[in-house]
């Protein structure tokens, strides 16, 4: 598990790059293997770095927040299950959902729970105490390019 941690502005998908590199180089990881997921800014950042290097991860799991529509067509071989709450008031839900349809009309596999009452804070973390979830992400592995 790698956590970076913004100290301010966006999330340069580069330094992300050269960071993973790093990690690769250092431990013993394998690299179909590696999920990409973060919460709230983390998972805007997740977007953008999927975005920018879709071929590094096997699936993507962002909490709370979309990335830009631009990425819908460069994210149609990564599997994604996304997070939001019906409730959040800090990160509209709605253009979370339209991403989501935007990826799923392009013949990618990407959903999105949806959590009913769900607050920007309280849905951070269901993620990881959701059995479905954690099942679905133990058979992630990263699409071959052949």
């Amino acid at each position: 598990v790698i956590c970076p941690q913004l100290p301010d502005g966006a999330w340069p998908a580069e330094g992300l790059g050269t960071l993973l590199d790093e990690c690769l180089e250092t431990y013993r990881i394998d690299e179909d293997r590696i999920i990409l997921t973060g919460d709230s800014l983390g998972a805007m950042g997740a977007w953008t770095f999927a975005g920018a290097y879709p071929n590094r991860f096997a699936a993507l799991t962002p909490v709370t927040a979309h990335g830009p529509m631009s990425l819908a067509s460069k994210l149609t071989t990564l599997p994604i299950r996304a997070w939001h709450g019906t409730a959040d008031e800090a990160v509209p839900m709605e253009p979370h959902v339209e991403l989501i349809r935007k990826i799923q009309e392009l013949g990618g596999d990407a959903e999105i729970k949806i959590i009913e009452g769900g607050t920007h804070g309280s849905v951070i973390g269901m993620n990881w105490r959701d059995p479905e979830w954690l099942e679905w992400i133990e058979k992630q592995r990263r699409q071959s390019d052949e």
